[in-house]
């Protein structure tokens, strides 16, 4: 985690940087931000760094990350972001967050110290794959949306998800899953829905707790459909 900053700014500096983060032309908000890489944060300031999406997004952007490391829940939605910022990394208290509705094509290696996050949103990106290092670390995911992306695997990594309840992959270009799928003992709902998927794993059998798998608008033989809901006679099966 890094230091919190320290600043010397006389009072009327720090007026005007309030005035121009209040402001409502982004090129004002940006120049705050500009400016204090230089100088440091005023604590006083905090909370007006972080109320909202664009400037919490310019807080990771330049690494002024102080404000937002007392917070649990981080908002980062419809910034049509390419990148994830590397120092997503340094708010280890996160318990959830939402990067939905970006332009994502991949996270950074650095998610993985997120150890704490249970709810990570990544749903209408456009993620071609998984960093296998950093997915394997988020060991107390609990809920994972990843709707409308463009995932063709999964790495087995996944299987480290032992906490995870709900995984929505909806809308995909998946065309198999890992065989650690059925590591994730403690799954209730997985939404497979519209992606390539021809076969899936003989260990879906072992995900016993799960209540409905949805596996609808997927190249499936029949005979296979027969055969999933024979290895799982009490999920609610979409087909």
């Amino acid at each position: 985690m890094r230091p919190q900053a320290t600043t010397n700014l006389s009072v009327e500096e720090i007026k005007h940087l309030f005035y121009l983060l209040t402001n409502d032309n982004e090129n004002n908000i940006h120049l705050a931000f500009t400016l204090m890489q230089g100088v440091g944060v005023p604590q006083v300031l905090y909370q007006e760094m972080r109320n909202s999406r664009y400037k919490r997004y310019l807080c990771l952007k330049m690494g002024l990350v102080e404000p937002l490391q007392t917070m649990d829940i981080l908002r980062l939605s419809n910034l049509n972001m390419s990148h994830l910022p590397q120092s997503i990394g340094d708010l280890p208290h996160l318990s959830s967050l939402d990067v939905s509705f970006n332009a994502l094509k991949n996270c950074p290696e650095s998610l993985g110290n997120l150890q704490q996050l249970k709810v990570l949103h990544l749903q209408y990106n456009q993620l071609q794959s998984l960093s296998a290092t950093s997915i394997g670390q988020l060991k107390n995911l609990q809920y994972v949306s990843l709707v409308r992306n463009q995932l063709q695997v999964l790495p087995p990594e996944i299987g480290q998800w032992q906490q995870m309840r709900e995984l929505d992959l909806t809308s995909n270009l998946l065309q198999a899953l890992p065989n650690e799928i059925g590591n994730l003992h403690r799954l209730v709902k997985l939404q497979l829905r519209n992606n390539q998927l021809s076969r899936l794993p003989k260990s879906i059998q072992q995900l016993q707790h799960l209540k409905t798998l949805d596996i609808r608008y997927n190249p499936l033989p029949p005979m296979h459909i027969q055969q999933i809901c024979q290895w799982l006679p009490h999920t609610d099966v979409r087909f």
